[in-house]
């Protein structure tokens, strides 16, 4: 559309709108008026806040569709979101934010329950859900084939536990619940989306034969492993060139590196028929172990606060779309399933909480810190579907899947009553349940001192007894952190070694300071592995390693030490 105002042929005032042009409009205009909408939502008292904040920006999207039906405007002509754009751009940020800011401490300690829930959990939780809706046919307005129903249950199955993360860090409940759902929705979703390509591209095939199950098993474990392998190797190459980039010209290059190499991971493994999102996810976790170690702590809040922000910004658009797309789905009445959506709700809900009990009763036998059953309760009552499910559905082919329009409906409606419904009242139930807290204290001096000599006693207590098992998988892996370290980690220089020296005496005789913006984790590690033969021997100016340290007097020694731990995990 252009429209100007000119006069002898000289065009002086006009408006010009391209399709381009009011596309980048409406979302920029979007995503305003949902942050301001999220500004005002944290203004609420925590009293008053009953309802989720996922799903108070589903209603702020519906909201928004209103507004856009009765003005005449549909959905297609300016909202329409494509699919590659869709996945490739708002999926990423959230799963990148997820790994790299994940509890490693807690995830790893963890790790074998949590495999258990994603990988065993979600792939039965999968097939029963598929096989159940296929042979419930008979009942439903539009069929649905074995693939269809398997592809179904996969997207159906990824859970969102955005809204639940934020009640658990209100309540303050103890950390290992914390981490069994943040770590199990993490894996589930990268889980969910791998099975969900194994089995929409079964949807192509007419005759499954006996030769269809083992090349479905082949592409599962190229798309799982080749992601994993894929995110660990660009993680561990942005970790490798940010060992460089401790210039002071090029310091604001190391936030640009992580973007960069994020969203490589997930494109290359795309092209490669792996599992973006897997590749995603690890290459996160890679690099909030060694890419923290090598930036400075103004780069450590870029990199935050750009990871955060992003992460908001998609998951914020993608609900706000989720509650659009909702009135124009009640709109087109053809689409409702009332037979389908029922028994999806009742097979989500019922199945979940038989395999998580079922899980956690075998793993508790072999398990020292057992999982309650109050926990395991709140696990499976923590299952709410949301961004990843909705995206899945969205990215269905409508040529290929009949029923598209009527998965879509039901995913919605699944998605509104675990938000609204059981997502409002998880916070009820925990208080009714009386689930365990977290202890809301400092650490104090002798824990932080006999931390590590306790591991060691223990790990040599399993070794006499028997049980060496765990202790040499710890033995190996940090073996392998070790060379990574070395590989990928700058060392201190001596100009650095001199200044650490004259920090630690000054902490002797003014023990309540420290230096400002000194990466406590990096000075850490490298003190525990000063090794004077492997010390690289690079004269650094003082003026220069201040310009580097950016260091200053003023910051108490608890907050440098939070800080400092903030950055190791």
């Amino acid at each position: 559309m252009l429209v100007t105002l000119s006069g002898d042929g000289v065009q002086v005032v006009g408006i010009h709108i391209t399709e381009f042009s009011e596309y980048l409009l409406i979302v920029l205009v979007l995503i305003l008026i949902v942050s301001l909408f999220r500004i005002m939502f944290a203004k609420i008292p925590q009293k008053l806040k009953v309802m989720p904040e996922s799903g108070v920006v589903i209603i702020l999207g519906c909201i928004i569709g209103l507004i856009l039906f009765g003005a005449g405007v549909g959905e297609h002509e300016l909202l329409t979101f494509n699919s590659e754009v869709f996945f490739l751009l708002l999926i990423p940020p959230v799963i990148f934010e997820s790994g790299y800011h994940l509890n490693n401490v807690a995830f790893f300690t963890n790790i074998r329950l949590i495999l258990l829930y994603a990988l065993v959990g979600t792939f039965i939780n999968t097939v029963s859900v598929g096989i159940c809706i296929w042979l419930l046919n008979p009942l439903f307005i539009i069929k649905l084939g074995l693939a269809e129903a398997l592809t179904f249950g996969a997207l159906i199955s990824a859970v969102d536990p955005v809204a639940v993360i934020a009640i658990f860090d209100e309540v303050h409940v103890n950390q290992t619940l914390n981490i069994l759902v943040f770590g199990e929705s993490v894996l589930n979703d990268a889980v969910s989306i791998v099975l969900y390509s194994v089995f929409s591209a079964l949807i192509h095939v007419n005759h499954i034969t006996w030769v269809v199950p083992g090349l479905a098993l082949s592409k599962f474990f190229w798309v799982a492993i080749g992601g994993l392998i894929m995110g660990i190797l660009f993680g561990l190459a942005c970790s490798f060139l940010t060992r460089f980039t401790n210039g002071h010209e090029i310091v604001f290059l190391e936030p640009i590196f992580v973007a960069i190499f994020a969203m490589l991971a997930f494109v290359v493994a795309e092209i490669l028929l792996m599992s973006g999102i897997v590749s995603v996810l690890f290459a996160g976790i890679v690099m909030s172990r060694y890419v923290e170690m090598n930036v400075g702590y103004k780069s450590h809040l870029a990199i935050k606060y750009m990871v955060n922000a992003a992460a908001i910004v998609a998951d914020t658009l993608i609900f706000t779309y989720l509650g659009i797309s909702t009135i124009f789905h009640i709109v087109e009445g053809d689409v409702w399933d009332p037979a389908l959506i029922c028994f999806t709700l009742i097979f989500i809900i019922v199945f979940r909480f038989i395999l998580v009990f079922v899980i956690t009763f075998f793993e508790n036998r072999v398990r020292l810190d057992k999982v309650s059953l109050r926990d395991q309760f709140i696990i499976s009552y923590g299952g709410l579907r949301g961004a990843i499910a909705f995206a899945l559905a969205f990215l269905l082919d409508e040529e290929e899947v009949d029923a598209r329009g009527h998965i879509i409906t039901a995913t919605l409606v699944v998605i509104w009553f675990t938000v609204f419904i059981m997502g409002t009242t998880i916070k009820p139930v925990l208080s009714l349940l009386n689930v365990r807290r977290s202890q809301d204290r400092k650490q104090r001096l002798a824990e932080k001192t006999f931390t590590y000599p306790v591991q060691n006693i223990l790990s040599c207590v399993n070794i006499i007894s028997g049980h060496a098992q765990q202790a040499w998988y710890m033995y190996i892996w940090h073996w392998i952190d070790h060379q990574i370290t070395f590989i990928c980690v700058r060392k201190l220089h001596e100009g650095e070694e001199e200044l650490l020296n004259t920090l630690t005496k000054q902490r002797k005789d003014q023990p309540a300071e420290a230096p400002q913006n000194v990466n406590m984790s990096r000075m850490n590690k490298n003190l525990r592995n000063r090794d004077p033969k492997k010390r690289q021997s690079q004269e650094v100016s003082m003026t220069d390693l201040g310009n580097r340290l950016n260091a200053s007097m003023n910051i108490p020694l608890t907050e440098s030490h939070r800080m400092g731990s903030t950055m190791g995990e």
